[in-house]
């Protein structure tokens, strides 16, 4: 069954959160302005890709997808294995510009498929998501 919840703070860009898995979205938002860390992280990198922290151990691309298609200039998403069985998997979203992936990163960050979990840490990636990039395959991957 779709589980929706709407989360009040979102800004306009982004709409409010449709999830189809697990038990439902918590959103928190955390406080930023125009010329805190998201700015001067934005300006650093010049990425539009963002690095997602914190996913469940089972997270699956469909799961980033939901959480952040519906925002404008989505590009594509890859969830990363951890290196070890001890690291969680963690993800790359890309955006068309770095705008986009402000808008994205500040309505999407502290959200949690769990209450009883940690929500996800979002930042800018050091660098966009390659063409050509083959995430690492799933531990026991054959």
């Amino acid at each position: 069954a779709q589980l929706i919840a709407h989360c009040s703070h979102l800004p306009s860009p982004c709409p409010p959160l449709a999830l189809h898995a697990r038990s439902g979205v918590v959103c928190r938002r955390l406080s930023s302005s125009p010329d805190g860390p998201l700015a001067s992280a934005m300006a650093a990198t010049g990425s539009s890709c963002l690095s997602v922290f914190g996913l469940a151990w089972d997270a699956t691309e469909r799961e980033v997808h939901v959480l952040f298609s519906a925002c404008p200039g989505y590009v594509r998403c890859i969830v990363v294995p951890g290196k070890s069985g001890g690291q969680k998997p963690y993800a790359f979203v890309q955006f068309s510009t770095q705008e986009e992936a402000t808008v994205a990163l500040e309505s999407r960050q502290g959200t949690t498929w769990d209450p009883s979990t940690p929500a996800v840490s979002i930042e800018f990636a050091k660098r966009n998501i390659p063409d050509n990039f083959v995430p690492r395959q799933s531990p026991g991957a054959a």
